[in-house]
């Protein structure tokens, strides 16, 4: 299968092709932020949702309610600017979030058959990845 890429909205100093996310580099990373300045909402939602969360920070910006998504390139081109890219410390966030997550997927798995199809599915995978790293 041949998949054609339309390319033309690229620099051409900036067309290239990269064979992993560890090849981004700092002005990779900005440049792909720099294409994404629409809002996703016509409020800010930040203003809305941080009051009712404890720490007072957006929930999708928070450790113990979000686990941030980045490529390593990538949290290394963030470190100088936030504190959200750090390798887990386990003492970020209060005891009753863990229970909460547990009781809420306890719920959903009661109600969604496929829900916990999938979970028990990527468990498994994990498992076996661990114990092939011995963690």
């Amino acid at each position: 299968m041949i998949i054609f890429v339309k390319t033309d909205f690229i620099p051409d100093n900036q067309k290239r092709i990269f064979k992993s996310t560890a090849d981004l580099g700092a002005a990779d990373i900005r440049s792909l932020y720099d294409g994404l300045n629409s809002p996703i909402a016509e409020l800010d939602c930040g203003r809305k949702c941080a009051p009712h969360n404890p720490s007072g920070k957006l929930f999708c910006c928070d450790l113990c309610h979000a686990v941030p998504a980045a490529y390593k390139s990538e949290c290394k081109y963030l470190q100088p600017y936030t504190d959200f890219c750090h390798k887990w410390r386990g003492d970020e966030c209060e005891e009753t979030v863990p229970e909460e997550f547990v009781r809420t997927y306890d719920r959903l798995f009661a109600l969604f058959q496929e829900e916990f199809e999938h979970y028990a599915y990527h468990s498994e995978i994990m498992r076996a990845a661990c114990i092939r790293r011995r963690k």
